[in-house]
């Protein structure tokens, strides 16, 4: 999945770098995959609507 920018996944992990991350079987990796395929779906609308953002993490 290449859905987050570093800077996404290291502040929602809180450490720095954070380039990849695993996630063990379970009822938060499915609301997890199932949040990401929202912001996955809603994306292209916004870049759309507003353009493909310029800066990193944005």
């Amino acid at each position: 999945m290449t859905l987050f920018t570093v800077e996404q996944l290291s502040l929602a992990i809180g450490r720095a770098n954070v380039v990849h991350a695993a996630l063990t079987q379970g009822g938060a990796t499915e609301k997890f995959l199932s949040e990401a395929g929202r912001v996955q779906r809603y994306r292209p609308a916004l870049v759309e609507k507003f353009g493909k953002p310029d800066a990193p993490g944005a």
